[in-house]
């Protein structure tokens, strides 16, 4: 237990990075004394959050990319057919 009360007191008035303070979630300073329990609390509820926001942002990144390979493909085929479309025609005149 030694450890814990040498971080609490450590970071008494920074945010603490493992605390969310990194994260932009505004974390607010450690806590002296016996609320390590609030403390780990607080930090996964922060983690949860933050997790959250990366699923969001991974669903965002998948749809995108799902849109510029469905644009790509019907480009593709579109160029495709006026290539075959082309050679048709080459070979009926020539």
């Amino acid at each position: 237990m030694s450890g814990s009360s040498q971080i609490a007191t450590s970071s008494s008035h920074e945010p603490s990075a493992a605390a969310g303070g990194s994260s932009g979630g505004g974390g607010g300073p450690m806590l002296a004394g016996g609320d390590t329990v609030e403390q780990i609390a607080l930090t996964l509820l922060r983690l949860q959050q933050d997790m959250y926001n990366v699923l969001i942002r991974l669903q965002s990144l998948e749809t995108l990319t799902q849109q510029q390979v469905s644009h790509f493909l019907l480009y593709f085929i579109q160029l495709h057919v006026s290539y075959v479309v082309m050679l048709a025609v080459w070979c009926v005149y020539n």
